[in-house]
């Protein structure tokens, strides 16, 4: 802690570790060095350090975090190529310090580019589309703005959209744009912005082995944290749900229609969800006045909405960088816990569920 925080005096760092970091502040020039204030997990915000003290990988992944996710526009006077060059010299600067326990390529693999050589860079420029069956994936910048990743003899390289007539067949374009518009609404955006994107896929060249593992990951990743977040919570909370039956039951619903699913399982086994709490704060800020195991779903105005399972004001499991980063802001929040149900109340909730399913066959009939 000393080495890092090369500018803090021995009482600020006394009983600190690494684990108390939360996230990246904001950041200041010194003699044209860039520092970076942290904030605790007290909400704290005093110790500094730079790139050149940066001993800790966890460290790095909250600068990354900070520069290239930043949702509060810390970071949008810096330049591009000063937030990479931060990326590359925490790389050459701790290349032998990282080899052993800490593999440096695994450190650094899911968060950084590959380099590639000029030839390389100015070749992936002049890429031009033909093929109707070349794979695509459509995304949105965290401005909304239209973008395409295209796999190109075994490489990912990403387009805006609205540019990407230069590098396509006519043909292939007004289909794809077609397709943008038509699925527009169900894509989220990315939580960086275009110029981010491009750059790093201008850099990177992943091996076939090594996409086909990132791929797994994001899909599990994905499942996990946003298309299955609600599910993947109520497991954290209530063994009922850690049955397997129930795990391909909730797949590809959105939230609402899993929490109607998850009464329903509640109710054969006489338990149901109860509303406890609600607000609108920073998550984080929240959770820490919450006791025992609890359920929150928490959205931002225009964002997605998420889950976490909750316990004794801390998440049951590690949220990925960018839900920390929501946990962080300011959101609409629901607090929910699991209870017993006595026989009456079981009984009348089953004639109500009743009821509600024999109006919704007659609305169908008509």
């Amino acid at each position: 802690m000393a080495h890092i925080f090369d500018r803090a005096k021995p009482e600020d760092i006394k009983n600190k570790s690494l684990s108390d970091i939360r996230r990246v502040y904001h950041h200041y020039m010194e003699k044209g060095i860039l520092r970076y204030k942290v904030m605790d997990s007290n909400n704290l915000v005093s110790l500094s350090f730079s790139m050149d003290t940066c001993y800790s990988t966890s460290l790095y992944y909250l600068v990354w975090d900070y520069l290239f996710m930043d949702l509060e526009g810390k970071t949008d006077e810096l330049a591009r190529i000063t937030k990479i060059f931060e990326v590359y010299k925490f790389i050459n600067n701790f290349n032998q310090m990282l080899e052993g326990e800490v593999i440096l390529s695994e450190a650094i693999k899911d968060k950084t580019a590959h380099r590639k050589s000029k030839e390389e860079l100015d070749e992936s420029k002049y890429v031009l589309v033909k093929d109707m069956t070349t794979p695509t994936k459509l995304f949105k910048d965290c401005n909304g703005v239209p973008g395409v990743i295209v796999t190109v003899n075994g490489v990912d390289r990403a387009f805006s959209l609205n540019n990407f007539n230069l590098h396509s067949s006519l043909e292939f374009y007004k289909k794809l744009d077609a397709k943008f518009k038509r699925k527009s609404f169900f894509i989220q955006n990315d939580m960086r912005s275009m110029g981010v994107i491009l750059a790093m896929y201008a850099l990177q060249k992943y091996e076939k082995e090594d996409r086909t593992k990132k791929l797994k990951s994001e899909k599990r990743s994905y499942y996990y944290n946003e298309g299955n977040c609600f599910f993947h919570a109520l497991k954290a909370i209530e063994p009922i749900f850690r049955d397997i039956s129930y795990q391909s039951s909730f797949k590809n619903l959105s939230t609402p229609e899993q929490v109607k699913k998850a009464k329903k399982i509640l109710l054969q086994h006489k338990k149901r969800l109860r509303l406890v709490g609600f607000g609108f704060s920073p998550v984080y800020k929240y959770m820490k006045k919450s006791e025992g195991v609890k359920l929150l779903i928490f959205w931002e105005h225009g964002g997605f909405i998420h889950a976490e399972g909750f316990e004794d004001g801390k998440p049951i499991e590690e949220p990925q960088a960018h839900v920390k980063v929501l946990m962080s802001r300011k959101c609409q929040i629901r607090e929910f816990v699991i209870v017993e149900m006595d026989d009456d109340e079981v009984i009348f909730l089953e004639e109500q569920a009743n009821e509600h399913e024999e109006d919704e066959d007659s609305k169908s009939e008509c």
